[in-house]
């Protein structure tokens, strides 16, 4: 029974320090400064609640929006 137990301990350990590179290796340095100082960090999608008008107000949001035509759309060739 103690053997089962330890070797449980032993599991949720590595999973944790699994996690804790997974984190540190895919969210980068402002998100591992939150966890160290422990505050929580919620990624927001892309995507978020704001309508299209609202965020093209943004000159970063704008130029992304000419960007991501361009990358879409016919080539230049086809047009």
């Amino acid at each position: 029974m103690a053997r089962a137990l330890k070797h449980q301990h032993d599991l949720a350990e590595r999973l944790r320090h699994i996690h804790e590179t997974k984190v540190t290796t895919s969210s980068g340095v402002a998100a591992t400064r939150a966890r160290e100082s422990g505050i929580q960090v919620t990624m927001k999608p892309a995507s978020s609640a704001l309508s299209i008008r609202a965020r093209l107000r943004s000159p970063a949001e704008l130029r992304r929006a000419f960007v991501m035509r361009e990358i879409l759309n016919a080539p230049v060739s086809l047009r």
